[in-house]
């Protein structure tokens, strides 16, 4: 698994209204003495460094502080939000919670990253929205998922030493210190899962989606990412990547990755490990395979199967749910076979093992067999986040808008951002025209990335000459799925032309 580069184990997020001290009746602010709070608490059971991210400087320039604030919450292993009206108001605030939840929730321990505490009471109950950013993540699991301060607000910082209040943070403390270890044995993971894309961005509603995916995988379902009419580049594979890493430690016995185009039969396919492991660098599965096992695909197969449950036995002691799963990802099923009954059989009590577990990305329609399938169908890309996506890949720039030729993220010198105005209103019609599709939102997104002096301007009036079809000419959800193929073909096609033009003849 790669090397995390996260720099915080928390970021907090807050409206600094809620932190302005009164001498005479408030000496601390409320979040200044939560921050301290979460310090002294940290100190009194573990020597290992904590590492939070709480801004408490001038707001002098708005945008240099803001470039600040963006590094800081992509280099975040958690979110700690503090909820009042003041932060609701806020436009920081809101930035704040729309980039973390765009970039960085998808990774190690998901939505549950965010961690909300609620300080004043808002419009309506903690369970209705109150703000059209803020959405059902911070209300999936209500008994637990947040902390109440409400009834002790208006008494300042100084409520932090009566009992019940310290009940309520002791119940803070342990809550991050148990998703900071998750996200801490998350990154210590084993396997040959590819890490995602970096760049990935959006998909709430399916991630929302697969947690549910998630409990029926513990059940002994097996998952399946599908396209929604059986479209490809939609991106089933990527969010299947996200999926995994976002339930990392769910999964310490491994996150094993295995193509699966053109395979009819589960064993060979899962004995393919061994040989992947041999012709690698990776020592993450260090299996020999027997020449009789070489030359008996279905043996080598069941031998991988107790390899791997090795390895969920021996480290089922360190998982505090002795779940100590493994997870194996196939990729681009193409053969109904693969799924079906007779082939989930040849697996180690079928599915009832709880320590495997299988999700697998397909074109294919499944439908029919939701009896033993958990089923996810992904559907294009919505607007913002195809948007984000090629903003994404646009060049670093400053407060100014210059561009930045440090490309150090690590510090504070610009985010990937349009030139102008008018050149996200170009991106938004491009946008608007693939219809999400996804791998074509990519492939502009990428190749806009790669010539920086060409504008999403520029590229727009090329594919409108060259007769772009645009997308939204077919109904949503267009039935007739032929006419569907037929548009996204044609789109890619003309994207393909014009991002493939620069080449160098001599390639």
């Amino acid at each position: 698994m790669p090397t995390d580069q996260t720099a915080y184990d928390v970021f907090i997020s807050y409206a600094r209204k809620d932190n302005l001290p009164i001498p005479a009746t408030f000496p601390r602010g409320w979040v200044t003495g939560i921050y301290e709070h979460i310090l002294a608490d940290h100190r009194e059971f573990s020597t290992a460094p904590l590492s939070v991210f709480f801004d408490r400087e001038e707001l002098k320039d708005g945008d240099k502080w803001w470039l600040r604030i963006l590094c800081a919450l992509r280099h975040s292993k958690m979110l700690l939000v503090c909820l009042s009206p003041n932060y609701f108001a806020s436009e920081y605030c809101r930035r704040e919670w729309e980039e973390y939840t765009t970039r960085q929730v998808h990774k190690l321990i998901g939505s549950e990253g965010i961690l909300p505490i609620y300080f004043v009471e808002v419009p309506g109950t903690p369970e209705q929205a109150t703000a059209a950013w803020l959405d059902d993540t911070l209300r999936s699991d209500k008994s637990s998922n947040w902390i109440d301060l409400r009834p002790w607000f208006p008494e300042g910082a100084e409520a932090l030493q009566k009992e019940d209040v310290r009940k309520c943070m002791a119940r803070l403390g342990d809550t991050l210190w148990e998703r900071m270890a998750r996200a801490r044995r998350a990154m210590a993971v084993p396997g040959n899962l590819r890490w995602q894309n970096p760049h990935f961005v959006g998909r709430r509603e399916e991630l929302r989606k697969l947690r549910k995916l998630h409990e029926q995988l513990g059940t002994g379902a097996v998952g399946v990412v599908t396209a929604v009419h059986g479209l490809g580049g939609q991106g089933k594979t990527e969010l299947a990547v996200a999926y995994a890493h976002s339930r990392a430690d769910s999964y310490p016995a491994g996150l094993w990755s295995l193509e699966a185009e053109g395979k009819k039969e589960l064993l060979p396919l899962i004995g393919d490990l061994a040989f992947k492991s041999q012709f690698s660098d990776d020592a993450a599965f260090p299996f020999k395979p027997t020449e009789a096992q070489k030359n008996n695909p279905v043996e080598l197969g069941q031998a991988v199967l107790v390899h791997l449950k090795k390895r969920a036995d021996s480290v089922q002691h360190a998982d505090p749910d002795r779940g100590a799963a493994c997870l194996l990802l196939l990729d681009n099923v193409s053969d109904p076979a693969l799924l079906s009954a007779p082939q989930l059989a040849t697996l180690p009590g079928g599915m009832s093992a709880g320590w495997l577990r299988i999700l697998a990305t397909t074109r294919l329609d499944v439908s029919a067999q939701k009896d033993r399938l958990a089923v996810l169908a992904v559907d294009a890309l919505d607007p913002a986040s195809a948007l984000a996506l090629i903003r994404e890949h646009q060049p670093l720039r400053d407060a100014q808008k210059q561009p930045v030729t440090d490309p150090d993220l690590s510090s504070p010198h610009g985010v990937p951002t349009f030139a102008s105005d008018a050149e996200e209103a170009a991106a938004q019609e491009i946008v608007r025209a693939l219809g999400g599709f996804t791998l074509a939102v990519e492939q502009v997104a990428l190749y806009l990335g790669l010539h920086p002096d060409v504008s999403p301007g520029a590229f727009l009036a090329t594919l409108t000459a060259r007769g772009l079809p645009v997308a939204d000419t077919l109904p949503q959800r267009d039935p007739d799925v032929a006419a569907q193929m037929l548009t996204q073909s044609k789109q890619l096609a003309l994207i393909l032309e014009a991002t493939l033009a620069r080449l160098d003849t001599g390639w």
